[in-house]
């Protein structure tokens, strides 16, 4: 008897749990995370899908007095409405290289106006960033560094290898050996 030539039931990728939460954690949605756990002998370590995540909420606005006073960050001429907009657009709609090319279109990455070292050939700080925001008609504002982040939801650190991973990109373009 052949029974394994002609299965009933076909596998789905898609329904099964560790997938599905993939997907949810991609679009900002709460989701089951790994755990890492001790095994009852104390020597190795197992991951459980057994930690519950939140989904990605938008965070504060930006209520600092600097941006308040300052003539360079626009943070108060972000609407509500403007950052909802932005936000749901950024989680539901786009995936993974749209979000890092949106990203990178926003931040510039640009010299420092100022050395504050000696000797400016050994400053760890050669580069700094600066953050806008899209409003309607591709107009960019630009906004602090917490407007920012608290607006698409996401990390500094995050954002930060994203741009460097896109500098990087645009100076030493990918030669094909032939």
């Amino acid at each position: 008897m052949r029974c394994h030539e002609n299965r009933c039931r076909k596998s789905t990728s898609e329904e099964w749990c560790r997938n599905q939460n993939k997907i949810k954690r991609f679009r900002g949605e709460a989701y089951i995370g790994f755990q890492t756990v001790n095994s009852s002998e104390g020597i190795s370590k197992k991951l459980l899908q057994s930690q519950t995540r939140k989904a990605r909420t938008m965070g504060k606005t930006c209520t600092s007095k600097k941006c308040e006073r300052s003539l360079v960050f626009k943070c108060r001429q972000v609407d509500e409405g403007v950052r909802v907009k932005l936000f749901e657009n950024f989680w539901k709609s786009m995936d993974l290289g749209h979000r890092i090319n949106y990203v990178c279109s926003l931040v510039d990455y640009i010299d420092t106006k100022t050395k504050t070292t000696c000797n400016p050939n050994y400053s760890r700080r050669l580069k700094t960033l600066c953050y806008h925001l899209n409003l309607e008609k591709n107009t960019r504002i630009r906004v602090c560094k917490k407007m920012f982040l608290s607006t698409l939801s996401i990390g500094e650190f995050q954002v930060r290898q994203w741009v460097k991973r896109n500098f990087r990109e645009i100076l030493t373009p990918n030669t094909t050996k032939i």
